[in-house]
């Protein structure tokens, strides 16, 4: 009898254990087939290149875009869209080319974050300002006008998109700091002649910027502000600049020629560190102190002219040829410190 028992029970054991193994083989199955599906869809579609337009929907009551508008937009792909989970992928994964209505007046704080695959938005005239992170880590973002009604462009707005061009209106008075940082793809951009200050880390490390005119009414360059554009060759600093920001072309390898002119006053640490490309330069007279290692690491920089009592940081010229032959000759330019 106990061994009848016996048997039963590893007869029962052994059908448990065989059906928990169909099981998890046919998980794998289901989620092999569900990966491999999910694969030929987003072949099929980047293969086709899909152009539909997203035509973005505002609540009733406000004239803001915000991440709720971009996620209750409908069209043509609503059929597949039955679950909630779903519904939250459908802005990042389908549409490509967005249109925002008449009436809007404000593209709110992260209202397209990581829509990864836009390509390209329309904004209508009217919108006055384009919130932090508006735009955020939209990869492929290649096409963007900004009408010339927005004035304000807010921190980190642009950060970490595709866009290799783009022109800023004159009607935009303030930019916040990185709005263009760490966007890989950017090569040239026209900053409007009403900015007032490049803001702090504004275009830090975008390792393609070749081209760009820092507008005549700017007076503060911000920390950081070109730090890593390792691709930036000459930058004319224009007269109405009074400050050149912590690390501000820090690691500008590329970095030929820089032009700065009368009416600057202090060039801060760190300013021109490890711009190994860099050869000569002339400070103005107008320029009344150099920072801490300001020229660090200039490996290249055998000819700098100095204006007579200038205030000069300890190891300003740190790594340079000028300050090693100064050093020998017994001229180094920290003995005009006071």
């Amino acid at each position: 009898m106990s061994e009848s028992t016996n048997s039963l029970s590893q007869s029962d054991a052994l059908d448990r254990e065989e059906t928990l193994a169909r099981r998890v083989r046919l998980t794998k199955r289901i989620a092999v087939v569900s990966f491999v599906v999910y694969l030929l869809l987003i072949l099929l579609w980047g293969a086709y290149d899909y152009t539909y337009t997203c035509r973005i929907r505002i609540p009733g009551g406000t004239t803001v875009v915000d991440r709720g508008s971009v996620r209750e937009h409908a069209g043509i792909f609503d059929f597949i869209f039955k679950s909630a989970w779903l519904e939250k992928l459908r802005p990042y994964l389908l549409y490509r080319h967005y249109v925002i209505p008449p009436g809007a007046t404000e593209i709110g704080a992260g209202a397209f974050d990581h829509c990864i695959h836009m390509r390209s938005i329309r904004i209508p005239y009217g919108v006055t300002k384009i919130g932090n992170y508006a735009f955020g880590t939209c990869l492929n973002l290649r096409e963007i006008r900004i009408p010339d009604s927005v004035e304000a462009i807010d921190v980190s707005a642009f950060y970490n998109t595709g866009l290799r061009k783009i022109v800023i209106p004159d009607s935009v008075t303030t930019i916040g700091g990185r709005a263009f940082d760490r966007s890989p793809e950017l090569r040239e951009i026209v900053l409007p002649d009403s900015l007032a200050e490049i803001d702090s880390d504004l275009f830090f490390e975008c390792p393609n910027l070749t081209d760009i005119r820092i507008p005549s009414g700017v007076e503060i360059i911000g920390s950081c502000a070109f730090k890593g554009c390792t691709a930036l060759k000459e930058i004319d600093i224009p007269s109405g600049v009074t400050t050149i920001g912590y690390y501000a072309f820090s690691g500008c390898t590329g970095l030929e020629t820089v032009v700065l002119r009368d009416g600057l006053k202090e060039i801060q640490q760190g300013a021109f560190e490890n711009c190994t490309g860099l050869k000569k330069i002339v400070i103005p007279s107008s320029v009344k102190h150099i920072g801490y290692q300001a020229f660090h690491g200039c490996s290249a920089l055998v000819d700098i002219e100095l204006p007579p009592g200038l205030k000069v940081a300890p190891d300003a010229f740190e790594g340079t040829p000028f300050q090693q032959a100064a050093e020998r000759n017994g001229t180094s330019p920290e003995l005009t410190q006071p």
